[in-house]
């Protein structure tokens, strides 16, 4: 038994397993890679968000919905936390919407394949309005009267949130 933890020693030791282990002047610690700030969404793109969402709506009848700003904090809170934790909807669940939204649509995708947040955008809201009465996502879209939206962009990924009263 002592030569197998004598062994298990030396192989940490030498083969560089183990925490601190191996590194023992013979070769620096890694640099760990930087963490690029993500960017978050500007104003003229949260606005973008729901004007395109009316766009929709206009061709069913409905009036515009009314951008809220509160719903844009809480949107953009969602956006970052769901997209860290890798959970739809998670914040909306574990918050109750922080007791004003009712309602929350989010995707997420690469910016390379549409060229912009504004290309994601339309293409995402398109896919929640095919979804069509039956949906959720569109039934969101419909029968509320307002809405903020907000997003958490890191590197190639957006991750969108938008939350409705």
């Amino acid at each position: 038994m002592k030569y197998a933890a004598l062994v298990l020693s030396l192989c940490l030791t030498s083969c560089g397993g183990g925490r601190g282990a191996g590194n023992q002047g013979t070769s620096p610690d890694p640099t760990p890679t930087p963490t690029p700030t993500p960017i978050t969404a500007t104003a003229a793109d949260l606005t973008y968000c729901v004007s395109v969402m009316n766009t929709y709506r206009a061709t069913v009848g409905r009036p515009p919905l009314a951008q809220d700003p509160k719903l844009e904090q809480i949107a953009t809170r969602a956006a970052q936390q769901d997209y860290l934790a890798q959970s739809p909807h998670q914040h909306f669940i574990q918050t109750g919407g922080e007791g004003y939204s009712q309602g929350e649509n989010e995707f997420g995708t690469s910016l390379s394949h549409y060229g912009s947040a504004h290309g994601a955008l339309d293409f995402s809201i398109g896919l929640f309005w095919a979804e069509g009465p039956s949906g959720g996502h569109y039934q969101n879209i419909v029968n509320f009267t307002r809405a903020g939206c907000g997003y958490y962009r890191d590197g190639d990924t957006i991750y969108v949130a938008a939350d409705f009263r």
